[in-house]
């Protein structure tokens, strides 16, 4: 496997700054496990912990990222160069050609991409009128080939019940920290039947990323 090429912190805000779905990688390069709090998505602190692997991880699956980019600790990590930010679209390319580095992203990252456990987990408990909401968009599921965002699909069905906003908030999360796995058909079949606009225009601003690199590549 190659080097993955790395980005200073500026160098990362001057490319993917404004690329809201970006991922954030990151790899430690210290002798240990490097682990430090972080603001959460909403309140109080969530615990981010980079292990010692050859496979980057993905710091947006633990927190917003202008959260850990603003972040103390991070930065004198980065500072001390214990981490280092790994280049996303040089990284991906390696992800999608590698698949031992695949494997152990996966792993590092705790990306399940079977089908039996690749769901997102549904309130059974649900009403009457809330099954007969749901029966309007099977549809919809079975129009998303890929089986992760057919269940975020399913998955928003319930956000008309979520007064905290602490569902999309997960649903986020979800599409967010697998969004660079997803091919860029499966995210216009996604748009195409995603009911929340938030989730619609993440996908899109990858769709555009993804065809931007294409442009670029011819």
């Amino acid at each position: 496997m190659r080097d993955a090429k790395t980005l200073t912190l500026r160098g990362y805000h001057d490319k993917y700054g404004e690329n809201k779905a970006a991922a954030l990688y990151v790899v430690n390069t210290s002798d240990g496990r490097i682990a430090f709090t972080c603001r959460g998505e909403v309140s109080g602190t969530t615990n981010v912990i980079i292990p010692i692997s050859f496979a980057p991880t993905d710091l947006t699956a633990y927190s917003e990222r202008d959260n850990v980019l603003s972040n103390p600790s991070f930065r004198k990590f980065l500072n001390a160069g214990m981490l280092v930010i790994v280049d996303n679209d040089d990284f991906e390319d390696m992800l999608a050609n590698d698949k031992e580095l695949r494997e152990e992203y996966n792993s590092v990252n705790e990306v399940i991409e079977t089908k039996a456990q690749d769901t997102v987990q549904i309130d059974l408990n649900r009403d009457k009128k809330q099954e007969q909401h749901d029966g309007q968009f099977a549809d919809n599921e079975e129009a998303c080939s890929n089986n992760h965002l057919a269940s975020i699909v399913q998955e928003c069905q319930l956000l008309d019940n979520d007064n905290d906003g602490s569902r999309l908030r997960g649903l986020t999360k979800s599409l967010t920290k697998k969004m660079n796995t997803y091919k860029k058909h499966e995210l216009e079949e996604f748009v195409k039947v995603c009911p929340n606009q938030e989730l619609r225009e993440l996908a899109i601003t990858r769709i555009n990323y993804l065809e931007q690199k294409e442009s670029e590549n011819k």
